[in-house]
């Protein structure tokens, strides 16, 4: 998928790349750093499996797939759910105020996130998209994204289990990156 002049732009990359439950779509977010301004641009795109692009694209950092043809996404300080019935229309409403998460569908209400790491760690939990009210929280005060070079980064990167009952994440413990299990967290 060519999404930019590679004259206009320094740097550029592509990442989460998500099917679409029918597994018919691919979302992705398209980054790259601005020549004029230098900041980095994010930008979502979507894809059929024969690489022709829905021709929205908006600043989006991370996602998640809510139904074949809804997102939610990241975008300027909010969530928001990104909808499409074909390749020109697109919808768009905030769903949740908050900072920016990685984020995965629980069910059709429901998003397990982990936020980047503040001065209090990472935190993990579940948002309720229909109250907005964060139905379990944990603070994993251990964590924080390296400074250093040599320290080790740690994201969480949170992910449920098919089967819904336990939460894997990446983290730090004795100063070895490992996978922790959050069991039973309902």
């Amino acid at each position: 998928f060519p999404s930019h002049d590679i004259q206009a732009i320094t740097e550029h990359w592509i990442q989460h790349p998500i099917f679409s439950p029918d597994s018919k779509h691919i979302a992705f977010v398209d980054r790259c750093k601005s020549p004029t301004t230098n900041k980095i641009i994010s930008m979502l795109r979507v894809v059929d499996l024969e690489g022709q692009p829905y021709t929205f694209s908006e600043p989006v950092t991370h996602h998640c797939w809510m139904s074949n043809n809804s997102i939610v996404g990241w975008s300027n300080g909010s969530f928001k759910e990104f909808t499409f019935n074909a390749p020109n229309k697109l919808s768009t409403e905030v769903v949740w105020e908050a900072r920016d998460a990685h984020i995965t569908k629980i069910d059709n209400h429901r998003l397990l996130f982990d936020t980047y790491p503040g001065k209090g760690g990472i935190v993990i939990g579940v948002v309720n998209l229909t109250t907005n009210e964060i139905c379990m929280h944990k603070q994993l005060k251990h964590m924080s994204t390296a400074i250093e070079p040599s320290e080790i980064r740690i994201d969480a990167h949170c992910k449920l289990s098919h089967n819904k009952k336990q939460i894997a994440y990446d983290t730090k413990y004795k100063d070895k990156q490992t996978v922790e299990l959050y069991r039973d967290w309902e």
